[in-house]
């Protein structure tokens, strides 16, 4: 099965396992400079490349993009994203690999913060730049949440196939389900689905007014001729995030006595900021993307022929943003005390927002082969380049405000190629003409492969955008609360990733520079300091092994020169585990714990009522040590997993595990899940 050819360099990421002598958890001069005692094979940490080339298929044995910690095995599930169909990932039967890890918020190299509860709002905490184009709402706290048409899985397939993945909390009420669906039809058609529902509605592990429901829902058709030249796709996104919103907790609940010498506590007895916030946004959206291939073959074995091809996007979005809080005298003790601009009437908080856009894109690209690899089954592209303009239209509606529409139009462009052998090149521009006119992008990436030396990856961005809506202008309850007049912020981003294979490390570092950042006050109004930020970054991954025990660590250290942006200095997660396999290796096991911590700091606190996180004085983050002890399990399809939540608050009478102002970890509870793959 193909599609048409297209476009990637195939990069192929090495991986290594390492067997290392190490103790210690957390103790980094033994974790990362002790090598020279310990001899070793290499590590599961990559460095990933993305490069333009030609799509894989199912007989493929080499495949453009990333590869899942997975076995091949007789599933053959493959996926891809309509925007860039010849980036093609495996999708096998997976291990036990971070199974426990159901929360989206640890689904990552590095964790985000979050309000302590699975489904709430999200905040960086290692600072990563956004990419930045045209008009922005500004309210992305529950983007991780999201399904749209540029996320959406289509899958190369043989059969059809459904994956089914389901978490229980402390009570029935709290649960986490997804699905995912894979059909092919007649005629060149092929059926998506995928579908998640989070739902944290009971009491028992979670502070008042903390319930949330998440749901989000994609469909999409793909459809190809029969020669292969023309490639459509279709989809429907529907994302609804529902919050109740207690603002913090102002005075944890007290702690109990378990057995004598561990603690629990009741959180329905701590003190809440809010007693009523709610917050809802809805998100719906249509995608149609569809390519033709203007020339060339896509079996074609010629390395001189060039080929064209031509794309088009068009997606239409309609949300909406609600935020309310009816007015309690509780509320005046902390809430409008601490933000007196934010009580703006009597009856309380209301915060409503429509925002609806219409986007085209056009796209038109070239490609010439550099010849076959790998047995002839792949082929690699020389280079690849891109030139394409999006009109986005957008119309704002905002209760006090008067409506805004906004057209936005992009000129953008990529240019990729292969100058020698282990050497990939890729860039890419965007420049604003109609209202974001000005704004602009500028990246280009370098990987190298050096052999036994390691694997190199350099990058630099440099970047100019205007200020979202929600730092330009806001209303609460149809009064005015701010409108400003910012300058566009400028930003420069460097990052560099080295494969050490001598001390077996995966390294990056990082330094942004920041002109004219725009921040939210302890007051809760927006900001912006004429000064320069400059944040630096240093992360280290290395995993480590001794018979059936693994040791995998990640330590990032960090530092901004301004207290605009609030960071931790150090962060770090270790997981230590034993893996085997038992009954004559029909059972794999895992059985383990991870843990998690940040140095001291002042964070930020997030304001249900603006929908962002602010600079926090008042409440400092202090450095604890959280820990969960989880056992998987997997049985052919089957994988399954128990896990006890915080477990190391049981162990302290006065603290619990914070990464937000005011917004501690749910009590210590036991979660269980399972996953399931099934062949029709």
């Amino acid at each position: 099965m193909k599609l048409f050819e297209a476009l990637r360099f195939s990069f192929r990421t090495r991986y290594f396992k390492a067997k290392w002598l190490g103790f210690g958890g957390i103790f980094l001069s033994i974790l990362f400079f002790f090598p020279a005692i310990l001899s070793a094979q290499r590590t599961d940490i990559p460095i990933t490349g993305q490069q333009e080339g030609s799509l894989a298929t199912p007989d493929s044995t080499l495949f453009s993009g990333r590869q899942e910690a997975t076995d091949i095995d007789t599933f053959g599930i493959y996926y891809f994203f309509a925007h860039s169909p010849w980036d093609v990932t495996f999708l096998g039967d997976t291990l036990l690999d971070n199974f426990q890890q159901y929360d989206p918020v640890r689904q990552r190299d590095l964790e985000l913060a979050h309000l302590g509860n699975l489904g709430s709002a999200t905040n960086f905490l290692i600072y990563k730049p956004t990419f930045r184009k045209g008009f922005d709402v500004g309210l992305h706290q529950y983007d991780l949440y999201h399904t749209t048409g540029a996320t959406l899985p289509y899958y190369l397939i043989e059969k059809p196939f459904t994956i089914v993945n389901y978490t229980r909390g402390a009570e029935q009420a709290d649960s986490y389900f997804t699905a995912q669906f894979g059909r092919n039809f007649a005629k060149g058609f092929s059926f998506t689905l995928d579908y998640k529902r989070l739902s944290q509605l009971g009491d028992r592990a979670q502070y008042l007014n903390q319930n949330n429901r998440n749901t989000a829902i994609a469909v999409g058709m793909w459809y190809k001729t029969k020669n292969e030249k023309y490639n459509a796709f279709l989809s429907y996104a529907a994302n609804t995030i529902e919050q109740k919103d207690n603002g913090g907790i102002a005075i944890e609940s007290d702690r109990d006595t378990v057995f004598g010498f561990l603690y629990t506590t009741t959180p329905s007895s701590a003190q809440v900021i809010l007693a009523d916030g709610k917050t809802r946004h809805a998100h719906r959206e249509w995608s149609y993307t569809h390519y033709y291939q203007l020339a060339g073959k896509s079996d074609s074995t010629a390395t001189n022929k060039r080929a064209f091809a031509l794309a088009h996007e068009a997606v239409y979005n309609n949300s909406y943003y609600k935020y309310s809080d009816a007015f309690d005298s509780g509320d005046t003790e902390y809430f409008y005390k601490w933000f007196p601009e934010l009580q703006t009437d009597e009856r309380g908080m209301r915060f409503f927002l429509e925002h609806q856009y219409l986007s085209n894109s056009f796209r038109l690209m070239t490609y010439k082969k550099a010849g076959q690899v790998n047995k002839g089954k792949t082929t690699r592209n020389k280079d690849f380049f891109e030139a394409g303009v999006t009109h986005t239209w957008h119309k704002i509606q905002q209760e006090g405000a008067p409506d805004t529409i906004v057209n936005d139009l992009l000129l953008h462009g990529k240019l990729h190629f292969q100058p020698g052998e282990g050497l990939w090149l890729n860039t890419y521009a965007h420049l604003g003409l109609g209202n974001n006119a000005g704004d602009y992008r500028l990246n280009g990436a370098l990987f190298f492969d050096l052999g036994k030396a390691g694997e190199l990856s350099v990058s630099a961005t440099n970047q100019l955008y205007r200020p979202d809506l929600m730092q330009y202008r806001f209303y609460l309850t149809q009064k005015q609360v701010w409108e400003n007049d910012f300058k566009r912020t400028l930003e420069t981003n460097f990052e560099a990733n080295y494969l050490i294979p001598i001390l077996k490390i995966k390294a990056t570092g990082a330094y942004h520079l920041i002109n004219n950042y725009i921040y939210f006050d302890t007051l809760a109004i927006p900001r912006q300091t004429g000064l320069p930020i400059s944040i630096t970054q240093l992360i280290l991954a290395r995993d480590l092994k001794l018979g059936a025990f693994h040791l995998n660590n990640t330590v990032a250290f960090q530092s901004a020169s301004e207290p605009f942006i609030r960071l931790p200095r150090i962060y770090g997660k270790h997981s230590l585990f034993y893996d085997g396999s038992w009954f004559k290796k029909k059972l794999d096991i895992r059985i383990g714990l991870d843990l998690r911590y940040n140095d001291t700091f002042y964070g930020y606190y997030y304001n249900p009522a603006t929908g962002r996180f602010q600079l926090e004085d008042r409440q400092q983050i202090d450095f604890f040590p959280n820990v969960d002890v989880w056992l998987s399990i997997k049985i052919t399809k089957f994988r399954g997993f128990m896990k006890f939540e915080n477990f190391s608050t049981m162990l302290s009478y006065k603290q619990l595990y914070y990464v937000t102002a005011y917004q501690p970890n749910a009590k210590p509870f036991l979660r269980f899940g399972f996953s399931w793959k099934l062949l029709n």
